[in-house]
């Protein structure tokens, strides 16, 4: 499985960041930082839902804030 990472602004982590943990995914073969229109260029389909990435974005940071609150005893 090859993975693409986009850049963006407003993330938690920069393209790099989240490249590197994607990298560390066992199905995960090969990561690539490109933009839509570089992969759209190339041939390739990429399946990209915006609202849904930013779903699951808030529910990301929304379990590290919680397990950081589990962990202060809160």
């Amino acid at each position: 499985m090859l993975a693409v990472v986009l850049p963006g602004e407003n993330t938690l982590l920069s393209a790099e960041a989240r490249a590197a943990l994607i990298a560390g995914l066992r199905h995960v073969d090969g990561v690539v930082i490109a933009d839509i229109e570089t992969i759209a260029a190339r041939g390739f389909t990429l399946e990209h839902d915006p609202a849904a990435e930013q779903r699951r974005s808030a529910a990301f940071v929304q379990f590290i804030l919680a397990r950081q609150q589990a962990a202060d005893g809160r």
